[in-house]
């Protein structure tokens, strides 16, 4: 009965607004009972609050909409990042804060629907980001086909430049990121911890510097100087952190075991990734040409499966030390390395010391030409 909706989600509204702090959703979307998938079920979908707990999302609230209308309210201490999923709409919606009214609103029937979560200043920000990271997206997107073309061609000078475009995208793109974290609080630790997967800790401690005192106790914001502390403990000239983990025989094997002669490149990959498979070929020539000079590579890999990880090193001709512990993004080397986003490497030289960081085949080849 649709003359019930309004009177019904006024009630709500009004017995949430007498509630001083929390986050309050208020959700009002057009035609959502049309999307169910099931006729002999409930049209009226449910929507959910997310926060991540560790490895795990936590349902942190839930209501039945009717008519589409619905409100949610959660109390926290400490600003955090979460996501709106209603039943039958698709993708989560992102958001982050501690507090404030915010608003769902849209059309359900539309070929694509729009609706954004808005209502605070975080949200407002977040926007603006999506936009930004939408641009650096179609880029992307849009030439893809072009590289995939060309590799089909081996049409090396087409790659080139495909790629060239590609980084100067993601360059701008990243640029923004850093700009945009070192003016957000809590907000700006969140996006570094989401977006700025290789930066080092002086731009991370910067970003970590800004944040109120008052939320040094938020989630993102203890995570970021964890990373950081991380970051720091295997920063260029401090000694390396002993790995263990198994070879593809299934032997413990530990990455002090490996004897170093000038040079050995920790390398973090997995058969999956794609930028890890398009520039073996270059490192292995960069092997071929340096290893008779004392210069060895360790692969770590971040597989689950031992035949597709050990497929790929036979593939790849990767004829040089391997290691993984099976377990994907969850391998150890992540937390001891502060490994958000592979290909990553470290340079390990004959005093155990780190001496270089992500080199690319390019940059290693010259890093190990002005040394071997």
């Amino acid at each position: 009965m649709k003359f019930l909706k309004l009177p019904l989600f006024a009630m709500a509204l009004f017995a949430m607004s007498c509630q001083q702090a929390g986050l309050t959703v208020n959700i009002d979307i057009s035609n959502l009972e049309t999307l169910a998938t099931d006729t002999t079920s409930d049209p009226s979908p449910q929507a959910m609050l997310l926060m991540r707990d560790s490895a795990q999302w936590d349902t942190v609230a839930i209501t039945t909409l009717i008519g589409g209308q619905g409100v949610l309210h959660v109390e926290m201490d400490q600003p955090r990042g979460f996501y709106l999923f209603i039943e039958d709409l698709g993708n989560p919606f992102a958001g982050f804060g501690q507090a404030g009214n915010l608003t769902l609103t849209g059309d359900a029937a539309l070929a694509k629907f729009e609706g954004r979560l808005t209502g605070t200043p975080e949200l407002t920000a977040m926007a603006a980001m999506d936009s930004a990271e939408g641009s650096y997206r179609e880029i992307s997107q849009s030439i893809s086909p072009l590289y995939r073309a060309a590799q089909a061609a081996q049409d090396q000078a087409t790659m080139d430049s495909v790629l060239g475009i590609y980084n100067d995208a993601y360059a701008v793109w990243m640029d923004y990121v850093k700009d945009f974290a070192m003016n957000q609080g809590a907000l700006g630790a969140y996006v570094a911890n989401r977006h700025l997967y290789m930066e080092d800790y002086p731009t991370l401690d910067s970003i970590l510097a800004q944040v109120p005192e008052a939320n040094l106790e938020a989630k993102a914001v203890v995570a970021l100087a964890e990373r950081i502390t991380t970051l720091k403990r295997i920063a260029v000239g401090q000694p390396l952190v002993d790995l263990n983990q198994k070879d593809t025989s299934g032997i413990d094997y530990a990455l002090s075991d490996v004897a170093i002669n000038q040079y050995l490149l920790v390398d973090f990959w997995a058969s999956w990734c794609a930028p890890c498979r398009a520039q073996n070929p270059a490192l292995v020539a960069v092997y071929n040409d340096y290893h008779e000079k004392g210069f060895d590579i360790l692969g770590v890999s971040f597989d689950q499966s031992a035949p597709n990880w050990i497929k790929a090193i036979r593939e790849d001709q990767l004829n040089w030390f391997h290691m993984s512990d099976l377990k994907g993004w969850g391998n150890s080397a992540s937390e001891l390395y502060a490994v958000r986003s592979i290909p990553q490497n470290l340079m390990i030289g004959n005093d155990g010391n780190i001496a270089a960081k992500n080199l690319d085949p390019e940059a290693l080849r010259a890093w190990l030409a002005e040394r071997l």
